[in-house]
């Protein structure tokens, strides 16, 4: 019968580093803008993919309520249509 192996022989065998993987996603990483204007841009390119918005306000390093406001100004000042696109005799 094969002898157990000592402590020792495991500890100097396995020297190689043990990688944990978890569940927990990883921080979004805060990125750097130039401006106000694109931090919006971004805030409304992310939100269209279906990004998650507290994700979204921890990379543009803004509040939730922020990031609602900019969705919400957005949605009024910028046609869902494009002004050339307009449907034709509608209504």
């Amino acid at each position: 019968m094969a002898e157990d192996a000592t402590t020792e022989e495991i500890l100097t065998t396995n020297t190689e580093p043990i990688n944990l993987v978890t569940d927990e996603p990883s921080e979004p990483e805060i990125k750097k803008f130039d401006a106000l204007e694109a931090r919006i841009e971004y805030t409304l390119e992310q939100n269209a993919r279906g990004v998650d918005l507290q994700e979204i306000a921890v990379v543009v390093d803004r509040s939730v309520p922020t990031i609602y406001q900019w969705i919400s100004d957005a949605k009024e000042s910028r046609p869902l249509v494009p002004q050339g696109r307009q449907l034709a005799n509608a209504g």
